[in-house]
């Protein structure tokens, strides 16, 4: 028997131009249309093969708790393929920011998101870093090659 194995980074960049589009649906999951945690769970769960669960409500405890059990903090000038793209909110009234935002990084320069606007779309991280407060980048831990 003869096994082709795909590098699954290389099977995501297949699959960028087909989901580029794809509508914004509140909580949405799948291919009918996603919000920005639903895109990023479907990606890394259908693509890389991850098995990340769903958080319930967005909650930003389940959400440090993923982040600190499965994905290691990287600098920003170490981006890869398939790293994760978190946005922090600006500070609030009781000065705490929040994971508001999320998407994948293509290349250390764009990343492929899904907003409200516009639904799934590539943009460039640096023009996005200037919008945002502040962006952080995580990778897989069983991501390292």
């Amino acid at each position: 028997n003869l096994f082709i194995m795909i590098d699954k980074k290389d099977l995501f960049i297949k699959w960028l131009p087909s989901l580029v589009g794809i509508q914004y649906l509140k909580n949405g999951r799948d291919l009918r249309g996603f919000d920005c945690f639903g895109f990023i769970l479907w990606v890394y769960n259908i693509i890389f093969k991850y098995n990340i669960q769903d958080i319930p409500n967005k909650n930003q405890t389940y959400i440090l708790k993923e982040l600190e059990d499965n994905w290691a903090e990287i600098i920003k000038d170490k981006i890869q393929t398939g790293d994760l793209i978190t946005c922090l909110s600006k500070k609030n009234k009781s000065g705490l920011r929040f994971y508001n935002h999320a998407g994948i990084a293509i290349s250390p320069t764009k990343f492929i998101h899904c907003a409200k606007e516009k639904g799934v779309l590539i943009s460039n991280t640096e023009t996005y870093n200037k919008v945002m407060e502040k962006i952080k980048v995580f990778r897989f831990k069983n991501n390292y090659e």
